[in-house]
């Protein structure tokens, strides 16, 4: 009797009451395991008993299951289970024996027993794990001599196939997560394991019914390798599944928490795009992609080449290539692989094979990232070279400016300055840069055109380079950006700091003056040209970057007047001259250099002068968080500190009587401090100086803006700042003075050279403190001073000769500053703190 027979036998004319004892078929099953498992090749002349006894006990098992109502409920439980038993020695005999021969006979029992009936059955139920039958589907997909198998058509539908059936069943918008996540490992190994290089030497099993090998296809797809063509009906059921996730991806909260999308899914998608044929779904799919590509977290090179594969086969297909030029355009100064590169460039190509118009800035941008083909680790230098003339050529010939044109260039000119250690790529690179910005106020940019190439473009690339470690880096973007202050210095965002800027390379402060002198008589011009100063010495962005120190001494006290004279946009203190004090602040080589640090910290007091609250608020919350991390800078970062609240400038005189809430001396611990940042009379505070700085940054907008009365306005403000003072600021103070250091847990004979200079350098918080509460009104004053005048008295009992001495200098600071009317006070405070012993004669230090 054939394996076909017995099976349709099986089925038909089961005899419920004749059935093996269910325990004993699950021993015979167990010793069928322990077969496989052990003896290996040697059943290899035993297969075919073995496989007809399999599939004809699940054949049973699902006959039985199919007249349930026949059958005690007590034992539904355990024939599923022999079952699912059975299902699994059958996926181990396939496993484990991948090269048998299986008969047309054979494979057509396995469809009638097996797979068609379970298959039926599964469309009803609601399937929470992948079912046995789905884990045989996905080990068949893992190897190419079972692809055949998922092609093998129903007998009564010849154009349906077993893959159709399964994605059917099991990939819809009710699966559960598993059961579509092995769904999409079934897809991945169709598509990938039919492109591997084995595939070529693999004989495919002959399955009766499998369409797809008898030549159906036809066309393009036809050359497609099987499994790929097993899936080209369902390239729009499986990109909706990536769309899906991608879009929940892209709208998951938390920027450190968000997930990514998985490396196997992103090939997916890079293989199955090219035989994408709807033009709506590309430009969607690529709407999703670019931007997700351009999230921080996506690091890996095989996954953004993978998404960049993806796009480059989309771009093909979608109605307007050049509606994502921008995106791809911002990609070359983020994107630092070479891989990753080049595959942009093969996008970028893409493009321009639809829209001729980019043709030639697609061929600039290709040779722009050659590499030598001798010297495979090298860039090309000629060819990168020529392109940078091709540039300037082209250019040459602008009558307006060319967006589609400048906007990659600037990009990938911002990746070889921050990125390439080359000096002849770095310069050219900036010089092009430079003459873009030259050629836009040569050809009358538009405001539009200048928001989208400088504001948007240029000074965030200049920021960031403004912001690193690495010299070179830093000083080109000084240079681009003095560029940049140069010729669009009637601009109002930069209006003041063009009164220090110059190129940092002499060749260039001749053309940006005559730039400035060529500009002069236009209106945004008027009253600017006449601020530059044209002597070296005097120069500031010649200066910072000098290798002499004392010159970049000069600069700093430059800029300390500039500040003083409130000439400057507080967003440009904070965006660009900031980052050039915090580059001296931070360089291992000049940290060594006191001067030339004492004259950056003033500098950073005097921008902090010129801030806005919100601006103020920022800078000195970012040096008090950094009191808990090492000790290393921390005496920088305390003088900093005390000369940014030196520089506080905000009138609290407005203040009515009621506005001094009581404030405890429980405001200084943390939970009330959590608790009071996170109401919403702080956020709504935010939210007024948000609109406060917006306002300062343009002035057009301001008639529009529904203000109160200026009296109620500087009462609303004054505050706002008193409260954020009292409740953020003030706490924070407290815990870096009052920290505890190791020396306080130390034994007393060893205190005296733990942790001296740690304590030396926290007791000028005291006086800055001080200062502050000076300025705020004298209820606060109060109940705040009490606690810091007894830290500093505390730290005349250390045996440290110089922490008692800096103490002793601080508090008599602090006793001019408040004013004899305090004396009794800090008196008593002495007295209260230093009672036993030597301490008592270290009290009369300060009183004298």
């Amino acid at each position: 009797v054939s394996c076909v027979e017995l099976v349709r036998q099986e089925a038909t004319s089961l005899d419920l009451s004749a059935v093996i004892p269910l325990s004993k078929q699950q021993g015979s099953l167990a010793t069928v395991q322990v077969l496989l498992n052990k003896m290996g090749n040697l059943l290899q002349g035993y297969i075919p008993r073995m496989f007809r006894l399999l599939v004809v006990m699940v054949t049973s098992h699902t006959r039985i299951l199919d007249s349930r109502h026949l059958v005690r409920k007590n034992l539904l439980q355990l024939v599923k289970k022999v079952r699912t038993l059975a299902m699994r020695r059958l996926l181990e005999l396939f496993q484990q024996h991948d090269q048998y021969s299986f008969s047309r006979d054979e494979i057509e029992a396995l469809f009638t027993g097996v797979v068609w009936p379970q298959l039926d059955q599964q469309r009803s139920e609601v399937i929470y794990q992948p079912t046995p039958l789905l884990r045989l589907v996905h080990l068949w997909s893992k190897n190419l001599r079972y692809h055949p198998l998922l092609a093998k058509s129903r007998p009564d539908q010849p154009d349906r196939n077993l893959i159709d059936d399964i994605i059917a069943t099991f990939f819809t918008p009710t699966s559960a997560p598993p059961v579509v996540a092995m769904v999409m490992e079934v897809v991945g190994h169709l598509l990938l394991e039919s492109e591997s290089e084995d595939a070529v030497d693999v004989e495919p099993l002959e399955v009766p019914g499998c369409t797809i090998l008898c030549g159906e296809t036809s066309g393009q797809d036809s050359e497609a390798p099987i499994g790929t063509r097993l899936l080209l009906t369902h390239v729009a059921a499986i990109l909706g599944h990536l769309r899906s996730a991608v879009q929940s991806i892209g709208a998951a909260g938390g920027r450190q928490n968000r997930p990514k999308l998985p490396l196997s899914e992103l090939n997916i998608l890079s293989r199955i795009s090219a035989y994408v044929k709807d033009p709506r779904q590309s430009a969607v799919l690529v709407g999703l992609l670019l931007p997700y590509l351009r999230r921080p977290a996506i690091t890996d090179h095989s996954a953004q080449v993978d998404i960049l594969v993806t796009v480059g086969n989309l771009v093909r297909q979608v109605p307007d290539p050049k509606a994502c030029w921008e995106q791809l355009a911002t990609m070359l100064s983020s994107l630092e692989g070479r891989e990753p590169r080049g595959e942009l460039c093969k996008v970028f190509a893409a493009v321009a094979e639809r829209d001729p118009s980019v043709r030639e800035i697609s061929t600039i941008i290709h040779d722009l990232n050659t590499w030598d083909r001798k010297r495979v680790e090298e860039p090309d230098y000629d060819t990168r070279l020529s392109a940078f003339k091709s540039v300037d050529q082209a250019m040459q010939d602008w009558v307006a400016i060319d967006t589609t044109f400048a906007l990659p260039i600037i990009h990938n000119c911002f990746h070889i300055v921050l990125r390439i250690e080359d000096f002849s790529l770095r310069s050219n690179a900036s010089y092009c840069v430079t003459q873009v910005l030259q050629k836009m106020e040569a050809t009358s940019s538009t405001q539009e055109e200048y928001k989208k190439v400088v504001q948007g473009t240029i000074l965030p690339l200049v920021r960031k380079g403004l912001w690193s470690r690495n010299e070179s880096v830093h000083q080109e973007s000084v240079t681009l950006l003095a560029a940049v202050v140069r010729t669009f210095s009637t601009r109002q965002y930069f209006q003041g700091l063009e009164l220090q800027c110059c190129s940092v390379h002499q060749e260039s402060v001749s053309l940006l003056a005559a730039v400035v002198r060529t500009f002069s008589s236009r209106q945004y011009f008027q009253g600017l040209a006449q601020l530059t100063d044209e002597d070296v010495e005097k120069d500031f962005y010649q200066n910072i970057t000098h290798i002499q120190h004392h010159r970049r001494s000069r600069a700093l006290r430059r800029l300390i007047t500039v500040c003083n004279t409130g000439a400057i946009n507080p967003s440009i203190l904070q965006s660009f001259i900031l980052p050039i004090i915090s580059f001296i602040l931070n360089d291992l080589k000049l940290i060594k250099v006191d001067f030339l640090q004492h004259e950056a910290v003033q500098a950073v007091g005097a921008m902090a002068g010129c801030l806005p609250w919100k601006g103020f608020l920022s800078l000195l919350l970012y040096y008090l968080n950094k009191l808990t991390e090492k000790l290393e800078g921390q005496k920088t970062n305390i003088k900093l500190i005390v000369a940014v609240m030196d520089a506080f400038h905000f009138d609290l005189s407005v203040l009515s009587a009621t506005s001094e809430v009581a404030e405890d001396a429980s405001q200084e611990d943390e939970d009330v401090l959590q608790e009071v940042e996170g109401t919403p009379e702080e956020e709504k505070a935010e939210e007024e100086v948000e609109e406060t700085v917006e306002e300062e940054e343009d002035e057009e907008e301001e008639d529009a803006v529904v203000m109160e009365t200026g009296e109620e306005k500087k009462k609303a403000e004054a505050e706002m700042i008193f409260q954020t003072l009292t409740n953020v600021v003030l706490p924070k103070l407290h815990k870096g003075l009052t920290q505890k250091v190791k020396s306080e847990e130390a034994h007393k004979k060893a205190r005296l050279h733990a942790d001296s200079e740690e304590e030396l350098l926290r007791v000028p918080i005291a006086l800055a403190t001080v200062k502050l509460l000076q300025k705020l009104p004298g209820k606060v004053l109060r109940n705040n001073l009490q606690g810091v005048l007894l830290k500093v008295c505390s730290l005349l009992k250390s045996r440290s000769e110089d922490i008692r001495e800096t103490s002793r200098n601080t508090l008599v600071k602090i006793l001019e500053s408040l004013g004899p009317s305090f004396f009794p006070q800090i008196l008593r405070d002495l007295r209260h703190c230093l009672t036993k012993g030597y301490q008592v004669k270290l009290s009369l230090g300060p009183l004298n």
